[in-house]
Order: C-alpha cells, then sequence, then structure tokens
C-alpha cells in the first residue's frame, strides 16, 4: 500500500471516530441520504439512459471530493455569526425541495437541496465554512436539469452549428458528406445530431468543468483567469464538435453499430477528456504567453 492510500484511509478512520466529522453527525447524514438519495439515483439512471448525457455520476463524484476535501475547515468552522441567515435560506430550501418533490420537477428539488446544504453549512460553521465551500455548492447547480422551454431553442442552434462545422471540414478534407438541417450523410450512412451530441447541458457542463479547472488551478495573475473565462464557452462548443467529428468519422469507417456503442459507452468520458485537453493545453499556452511579455517589459 503506498503512502497515499494509507494517508486517505488514515483520514477515513479519522473521521470514522466518534468525534469525527461523519460519526458526529451521523444522524444528519442518514436524513440526507433519505431526503436527497432519491432524487440522485433517479438522475443516474436516467443518464445511463440512450437519451441521457452520461455526465452526471462523474459531476457527483466531483461534488463529493470538494465537499470531502474541504472538510477540515468545515471541522474547525463556528457558526454562531449566520444562524438567522441559515434559518431563512433553509426555509427556502425546504419550500422548494417539497414542492419540488411532490411535483416530480428536479429543476425545482435540486436548488432546494444546494439551498439546505448552504443553510446547514452556515448553521454550524458560519461564515469560515461558507467561505471553504463557496465552489463546491456552486459546482452543485450543473446537477440542476435545465428546462426544455429554455435548453429547446438554443439546443437547435447549437446543433445547426454543429452540423455545419462538421461538414464544412470533412468535406474539405475529401469525405462524401452532405447535409440537410441536423441530419448528416456520409458514405451509405445517415446521422442525426442529436440533442445528447450538442445540446444545451453539454455545454453547460463543460463550461462548469473549465471553471472547474480554474478553480484547482488557483492562479493569482487576474488577467490569465479572465481570458479563461472567456475561452471556457468557445472550448466547450469546441469539445462537442470533435465528440461528433469522432462519431462521424467512426460509423463511416467501422459501421453504424460501432457508431452506437461509441454514443452509448465512450462519448461521456472522450468530452470530458477532450474539454480538459483543450482546458490544459490553453491555459499552459496563455501562461507561456503571459510570460513571455511580462519578461519582455
Amino acid at each position: 500500500m503506498n503512502s497515499e492510500n494509507a494517508s486517505l484511509l488514515e483520514q477515513v478512520r479519522r473521521e470514522l471516530a466518534p468525534d469525527g466529522l461523519i460519526m458526529r453527525f451521523l444522524p444528519l447524514w442518514v436524513a440526507l441520504a433519505l431526503v436527497m438519495g432519491p432524487t440522485y439515483y433517479g438522475i443516474i439512471v436516467s443518464s445511463l439512459s440512450p437519451t441521457g448525457q452520461g455526465h452526471e455520476p462523474i459531476v457527483m463524484g466531483i461534488l463529493i471530493w470538494l465537499f470531502w476535501s474541504r472538510k477540515a475547515e468545515l471541522a474547525s468552522g463556528a457558526g454562531a455569526s449566520g444562524r438567522w441567515v441559515a434559518w431563512l435560506i433553509g426555509a427556502a430550501g425546504v419550500l422548494l425541495y417539497v414542492v419540488g418533490r411532490s411535483q416530480a420537477i428536479s429543476t425545482i428539488e435540486v436548488p432546494g437541496h444546494i439551498l439546505i446544504a448552504t443553510a446547514l453549512v452556515l448553521h454550524f460553521t458560519g461564515w469560515k465554512g461558507m467561505r471553504a465551500v463557496w465552489f463546491p455548492l456552486l459546482f452543485w447547480l450543473v446537477l440542476v436539469p435545465l428546462p426544455g422551454v429554455l435548453t429547446d431553442p438554443l439546443t437547435r442552434s447549437l446543433k445547426m452549428l454543429v452540423s455545419q462545422m462538421a461538414e464544412t471540414i470533412l468535406y474539405a478534407l475529401g469525405y462524401p458528406i452532405a447535409r440537410s438541417g441536423v441530419i448528416l450523410n456520409i458514405g451509405q450512412y445517415q446521422l442525426l445530431v442529436a440533442d445528447a451530441c450538442s445540446g444545451l447541458n453539454s455545454i453547460f457542463v463543460l463550461s462548469a468543468m473549465g471553471m472547474l479547472y480554474l478553480y484547482l488551478a488557483g492562479h493569482r495573475n487576474v488577467m490569465r483567469n479572465i481570458v479563461m473565462l472567456l475561452l471556457i464557452l468557445p472550448l466547450a462548443v469546441v469539445a462537442n464538435w470533435i465528440r461528433v467529428m469522432a462519431l462521424i468519422l467512426i460509423t463511416y469507417y467501422l459501421g453504424d453499430e460501432a457508431g452506437q456503442g461509441f454514443v452509448h459507452e465512450f462519448a461521456g468520458l472522450v468530452l470530458f477528456a477532450v474539454a480538459l485537453l483543450l482546458f490544459f493545453t490553453s491555459d499552459m499556452l496563455l501562461g507561456r504567453v503571459m510570460k513571455e511579455r511580462k519578461h519582455g517589459d
């Protein structure tokens, strides 16, 4: 067993001790699991369906890790200063939860969970705890299902953009491809650029991943952070386009069955990997440019 695994096991043992963060608030964790568990189980099942995005389990894992990495700050906080605000936020969260759960509307219910968690952090750890977990609470918003009335018009535009980009590049490279709206014909195959391939949800999630990258990178250069923030949305669109290009080429060379297998099993992972590579490469190049300019001045 290496030192990192041993350190992680030691942390878990400490938190499972009677005075640890887990055992000290065990009834609270059980209550939260009973309240929130069914919702996120449903989100995971939906995400793994043929029409799902597939990113939700990854986001949940990242979210748990973000909170776990801030456990020391949470354990050392004192909540006397923010309890009245916590009660107000908690009341709003419970209201959203009750309405969303009773009507089976996750778009309302999940924000209720976030407000309840915010209220608990503020009540038990005060503003010090809030400063420690402001980003995990913000990142939680990625799991809020966006309503169709908002996403459908924008998704249509994104599908058209991705289809046009794919057709233009592949035609220039000599592939037998033609497009009718968001339907692409390449060789003997016909592909529909579906919502799951280029929808607003994917762009939203990739943008959040870009913000996560910046948060973890912790750059102190304000201009570098601003430029990277401005690049997040275009890079998310490019990552989506690369996924669609991969699907088209796999279908063309290996057949429709291979293409559909890629969509169902690997498309989500490829999307995250490509997006992370684009964010990292852009940040590295930007850092070098700014470093050279600084030395030049």
